[in-house]
């Protein structure tokens, strides 16, 4: 199955649980730009149950030369403190990026980001979303579930889609070929699935 759920988890070991936290079921873990909206409105759809928050996963070029490690230890402090603020489900997004601002690759910030989550006591209190431009395979995808993403927003891929025009077989909305693209992405995560499943 497909089925992703976005949020807090619940207590494993709680059979018992009479009031278990609520989540976010989505269909297919490949998330359209109104699914993202949707996510930024949380709070105001859910009555206050759910608030997202969104975490620039880019830092300024002129860091570049000495690495990303301070940019990903802000970006793991800041999860933390979103998390401790009541934010129950968090948006890894590079949609910041710039000629003056680069980006910390996206399997690289999901990861850090879920296992300093782990490691202080708090992943299970909220979920992971990934919004980056650099995920276009469905290797890509499979990774970043595999890393702690519960769902992805591809913009970058949405957006090449809907500027290629001509470049689109006759009779091809951009509409139909976005659809296409989640369609493709979804038969290969299961066909990779399957294969986790095998070995």
């Amino acid at each position: 199955s497909l089925t992703s759920f976005i949020g807090p988890k619940p207590n494993l070991l709680g059979i018992d649980e009479t009031n278990p936290p609520m989540r976010l079921e989505v269909h297919q873990p490949v998330l359209s730009q109104d699914d993202m909206d949707s996510l930024l409105n949380l709070e105001k759809s859910t009555k206050g149950r759910y608030k997202s928050q969104v975490l620039d996963i880019t830092h300024p070029l002129k860091q570049v030369s000495a690495g990303c490690d301070a940019a990903i230890t802000a970006l793991c402090d800041a999860a933390v403190k979103a998390v401790g603020k009541g934010y129950n489900v968090l948006i890894l997004s590079d949609r910041a990026v710039s000629a003056t601002r680069v980006a910390i690759p996206a399997l690289l910030a999901c990861a850090a980001v879920h296992h300093h989550l782990v490691r202080v006591g708090l992943r299970t209190s909220t979920g992971l979303v990934v919004d980056t431009g650099s995920v276009r395979e469905v290797h890509h995808f499979a990774l970043l579930a595999g890393y702690g993403a519960e769902a992805v927003c591809p913009w970058l891929a949405f957006d090449t889609i809907a500027n290629m025009g001509d470049m689109l077989p006759a009779g091809l909305e951009a509409k139909d070929a976005k659809k296409r693209f989640v369609k493709g992405i979804n038969k290969g995560l299961l066909k990779v699935m399957s294969k986790m499943g095998i070995s």
